[in-house]
């Protein structure tokens, strides 16, 4: 039997080798050329990047509306509401998760060699493959020019909707002047988000199949209290954040532009973004929850398997004994014994469940709640206004 435990000292060699990869976090988003700009060329800190998009939604959403005469009369509290939001959260979370991604993506990979917890590869699955070449192929899938050009067509159906579609259908009594910045901020969102989810996704995909290629071992009594694997917990938290992001999203885009009388384009907007919410809040909320536990339970079942199979063999020998020799009937009851105590100490020294996920479970449950419910609202409320033609405070 062997039980896989992190050796004390290594995490010196481990950084010595993880210098010599040379797959950088820029190898990830070489292929967006807003990020490239931001980073690359202009080399500002994510600090003044969100610095930078408060002042500016700053300037579009209070600036620009207040040149227009937005604020000359009584302006609804729902609609300060919403500018505030955008401003001081939406706008700047969004571009914090987008800046800090590729970074952290690497960086999860690399926690994860430098924990010892990527072993060996699978001789049946691995095919020769090495873990360096499998950041090679994450950089490749994440950097990939596909991902850029899905994005600039989302942007582009987005503004065609925008003026083309929905500026033709309802009256808008904003100016031109005023509606292109907006209409080019939400475009930029919807950028930064479809590059975002896309990280998170390949990353996902990638970090699975790593787990399927190479041997993982846990740690049991790591520092992070995960095993070595607390560094999901990381991706699982800007995950759900990304989630609820992308939840106020919708009911800013949904509720800016469809704020006047209610016609067929605010159901069919608000279905489709509903079903694009609902089909990713499950993969990417609890996709890296999902791959936690697989490794533990993956780890659990290979410690306890051949404990497992040592009782049953002691237990046959026991049930195969004369009961007239009680001597040699204890000790094979005191043995095993023993060993039961040992399989149970191993299936308590392997739970089920990162013990992380029991200090952060009741924050999840709230972004979680609040992420589902924002878009939910949203769609209920436009199909009450698109039937009943009610004119409700919040659209």
């Amino acid at each position: 039997m062997e039980i896989n435990i992190q050796e004390p000292g290594k995490e010196e060699l481990i950084e010595e080798e993880k210098r010599g990869e040379g797959v950088s976090a820029w190898e990830l988003y070489r292929r967006d050329p807003v990020l490239c700009l931001l980073k690359g060329h202009w080399h500002l800190k994510t600090s003044w990047i969100v610095g930078g998009v408060i002042v500016l939604s700053c300037a579009i959403s209070f600036g620009l509306e207040a040149l227009s005469g937005g604020f000359a009369h009584s302006v609804p509290l729902r609609y300060i509401i919403r500018l505030l939001l955008q401003t001081f959260v939406l706008f700047p979370l969004t571009a914090l998760i987008y800046v800090s991604l590729p970074a952290s993506i690497l960086g999860l990979f690399e926690t994860l060699k430098a924990n010892s917890v990527i072993g060996a590869p699978r001789e049946e699955r691995s095919k020769g493959e090495t873990y360096e070449e499998v950041l090679a192929r994450l950089a490749a899938w994440q950097g990939s020019m596909w991902w850029t050009v899905s994005a600039w067509l989302l942007v582009g159906s987005y503004m065609f909707y925008r003026f083309a579609v929905i500026d033709a259908a309802v009256r808008n009594s904003d100016p031109l002047w005023l509606r292109v910045p907006m209409a080019m901020v939400y475009g930029l969102t919807i950028y930064v988000v479809f590059l975002s989810v896309v990280r998170l996704l390949v990353g996902w995909m990638v970090l699975n199949q790593v787990f399927s290629t190479f041997r993982i071992h846990l740690a049991l009594w790591h520092p992070d209290g995960s095993a070595g694997l607390g560094i999901l917990d990381e991706m699982l938290v800007k995950s759900t954040w990304l989630m609820l992001l992308m939840g106020m999203a919708v009911f800013a885009v949904h509720s800016s532009l469809l704020s006047g009388q209610p016609t067929i384009f605010s159901l069919t907007q608000a279905l489709g973004l509903g079903l694009v919410y609902v089909g990713l809040t499950p993969l990417l909320v609890f996709g890296w929850l999902w791959l936690s536990r697989k490794a533990f339970v993956e780890a659990r079942s290979a410690a306890l398997r051949p404990l497992g199979q040592q009782l049953q063999r002691e237990l046959q020998t026991i049930l195969g004994s004369r009961l007239d020799e009680r001597e040699k009937l204890k000790r094979e009851l005191d043995q095993l014994e023993e060993m039961k105590r040992l399989y149970e100490l191993t299936r308590e020294a392997f739970p089920l469940w990162p013990a992380t996920i029991v200090q952060v479970r009741r924050f999840f449950l709230v972004v979680v709640s609040l992420s589902a419910a924002i878009p939910i609202l949203a769609f209920l409320v436009t199909i009450v206004n698109s039937i009943f033609g009610w004119h409700l405070p919040i659209v």
